[in-house]
Formats: C-alpha cells, structure tokens, sequence
C-alpha cells in the first residue's frame, strides 16, 4: 500500500543510512535503514490496553470507524483561530493514516451553540469539533461516539458518528489546544489512551496518554509520536473494526519498528541540490522529492529556453515486494504547448535488502521502462496518459536547472530527479 507522493517533504528528506554510497550517472545513491516505528508487539499492547482493563475505553472488541473515512467539522462559534488549528490537527493525523484513509477537512460550521460536552445531534460520517467554555474545574477535552453497523464488518461496532468538545476557557496555549484537538480526535479514531490503569506508565510517549494532573506533553512541533503514528496506521491499514485483543496481536506480530529506504542527490547547479527517495516499512510505501532553489519565474516565461527542452537523472523506488529498484529518468517538454513526455528506461531491481549497485548489475524490472505524457503548469506537472500510475513533479532552480517529483503505481512507488541537459 502507497502513499501520494510528497513534494517538498520534510519528514523524508533525511533518512538515516546504514550503507555505502553508489554513484549513478551523478547522482548520489544511498540505502539503508531507519528505526523510526514501534514493534508489534509494543504496538499490540497499546491498542488493546483497554480491552484488558477496566478502563472507561473498554470494548471486547476493536471499534474505529468504517470503511468510510469522516469528515471533521466545526460548530458554530468557533474563532478562525480555533478553525485552523483544527485544520492542523487534521493534517496531523493524516500524515500518519494510510494515504487511501485520509479525514476530510470541511470549514463550513455546523450552525449549533451546544453546551460542553452535551451536543444531542449527530451527523452521519462526521467528527464535529465543538469549542465552549467546560466551566471551573472542567475538562481540557472531552469525545464522545454513536456506534452503528456497517455490511461489510458483519456485526462488528463502528464508529458512524463523533462529537469533540474543546474548553475555550481551560485548553491553554494554541499548541496546547493543537494537542488536545489530535488526542481527543484520536479518541473517536480508535485509540484509548488517557492516564487509565497505568496506561501512562507503560506508554509514555504518546500524544493519547498523561501524567495525572499534568498537561498533554506533544512531540515537539509533530505532536504525536512514533506509537501513535502506527497506531492510527495499524488501526486503519491492518486491523478491522470487532478484532479480540488476541486477533490485534495476531495481526500485528511481524509489524516492524526498521523502516527501508533509498534516497539520491543531484546537483543541478552550483550548490544547488535536489533530493528524493522512497521508504517501506510493514507494506506501506512512501515516495518523496525535494529541491533547493524556487524558479524566478514560471517555465513558461523563462526566456532563456526555447523549442524542447530536455532534463536527464535517476529515478529510485522500492517494489511491492520490497526491492529496489533503478533507472534513468528523462524529461523531455515542448515549450509551445507546455506539453511532454516523461521516461523511466533501463529499470532493474536489487533484492530485499540488498543496496543498488552500480549500474547494470541488477535484474531488468518489468519490461525495463515506463512511459508517461505530462502536461506543465507553472512550475509543476503531472501525468496527463501513458503507462497506469500518479506521476507529479516540480521544476527547481532559479533558471529551471532540475527537477524532482514522484511516481506511484501498483507495482511501484519511486521518486526521481534530473537536471537541464545542455
């Protein structure tokens, strides 16, 4: 399972390696590993904490919502501060679910004033975030759940319905309320959590668990942590809503906290670099690509280029059976009709495991090459036909010098970037 690729990712930008550089054709190839997760069994214990306990959160079995992702709205009310700050949230917990269960952000209010913590109406398919004030003594936070059934998880309980309160007046700094918003809607995706039967002592770092009597404490700007990232992974990528707490360890026990990953480097001009790559770890896959320098203008403005135009590099990627995989990455755009074609030739593949070697000494990958047409638009482009995939990009520096982007199919997920031939 892939990812939609990320442009300009930060998170991806700086694996840790373990392997030797490689070079091809320029570029500077590195692969190797990451602990950047939690094991399965840790991961198991988390999530069924509650089903071993008397905790309030306690089920028999797994609930989460349904096959439908929800979307999060706000009540009426609200400040446009406190609306982006749970658009942040949103994005947050995104970043960690599987890229094909993704929440929907959706800024029209719900009109209601409903009192903290007691809203009676429920919006099908919706997390509605309320900010009021809770009164002396009251909570930061608080979530409540209507449960239904959906056909495909038989007579499993699912999540169909979530009501998020915020105290207005004891939720602290924005950052704090960015913390409370991620734990609380984390309530209504699934994970328990608190400070319940010691769950604090066990899992400390998490955005889900506290000290009694003390403050959430986020991870940094991230907020959430490597066990709550699987977590809401796991929870919607793995697990199904009715699993006992045997069949989540069941399920969970080959999950891995060692992510694989391959990146490259390009100069493209002077000092100016751009960097993509691709990582999998427990069957989900990520691609990535980023660059230095904006370009002063867009492509079809520079003035400096004329007829066809032509960047040559590497493209770099892991398979759906974990291999990684090579090959020469070309793009080729018409600048009168901003129109192009984008190639991936001489593909081969190493192992599992194993680090790409010098040019040739792989096994071909599929038939060898990929083919796309793109269309440019200002300083991006995308696929627009030829071989099945999601193919975006983005032209870097100051005179469109290099470019980097990322291409996910079935059978692939890969990044790849290229400079300005002469």
């Amino acid at each position: 399972m892939s990812s939609t690729g990320l442009i300009d990712s930060p998170i991806e930008s700086q694996p840790i390696v373990t392997q030797p550089t490689v070079m091809h054709d320029g570029v500077s190839v590195v692969h190797g590993t990451r602990k950047d997760g939690v094991a399965g069994a840790t991961l198991a214990g988390f999530l069924t904490h509650h089903q071993r306990t008397d905790s309030p959160f306690r089920s028999e079995r797994l609930w989460r919502w349904g096959s439908t992702p929800p979307v999060v709205r706000v009540a009426s009310g609200a400040t446009a501060i406190y609306v982006q700050e749970v658009r942040r949230a949103v994005e947050i917990i995104n970043g960690a679910l599987p890229r094909d269960y993704q929440m929907t952000f959706d800024p029209t209010p719900r009109q209601e004033d409903q009192p903290f913590g007691h809203g009676t109406v429920w919006y099908d398919g919706e997390i509605v975030v309320n900010f009021a004030d809770s009164g002396p003594g009251g909570h930061g936070g608080f979530t409540r759940d209507r449960y239904g059934r959906e056909e495909a998880f038989g007579d499993a309980d699912i999540v169909n319905a979530s009501r998020v309160s915020i105290a207005s007046d004891n939720a602290g700094s924005s950052q704090h309320r960015l913390a409370l918003l991620v734990h609380e809607i984390g309530h209504s995706l699934g994970i328990g959590g608190d400070t319940w039967a010691n769950i604090y002592r066990l899992y400390p770092d998490s955005i889900m668990t506290y000290v009694p009597g003390e403050p959430l404490q986020p991870n940094g700007s991230d907020v959430i942590y490597p066990l709550d990232r699987d977590s809401f992974l796991a929870l919607y990528g793995v697990l199904e809503p009715g699993m006992t707490a045997d069949e989540i360890t069941a399920a969970l026990s080959d999950w891995t906290d060692t992510t694989m990953t391959i990146r490259g480097e390009l100069t493209i001009s002077g000092s100016d670099v751009v960097a993509f790559g691709a990582s999998g770890r427990n069957g989900f896959m990520d691609a990535w690509a980023t660059g230095g320098t904006t370009p002063a203008t867009d492509l079809a403005a520079n003035d400096a280029l004329s007829g066809t135009v032509s960047w040559a590099g590497r493209l770099l990627g892991i398979d759906a059976e974990s291999n990684t995989i090579a090959g020469v990455a070309g793009l080729s755009v018409d600048l009168a009709t901003l129109a192009g074609s984008m190639d991936f030739t001489d593909l081969e593949s190493w192992t599992v495991g194993q680090a790409p070697g010098a040019i040739g000494t792989g096994t071909e990958w599929g038939d060898g090459d990929l083919a796309y047409r793109i269309s440019v638009r200002g300083n991006t482009f995308a696929r627009t036909g030829g071989d099945d995939g999601n193919l975006v990009g983005r032209f870097y520096g100051n005179r469109h010098e290099g470019i980097a982007g990322t291409v996910e199919r079935a059978d692939l997920t890969a990044a790849f970037g290229a400079a300005m031939e002469n």
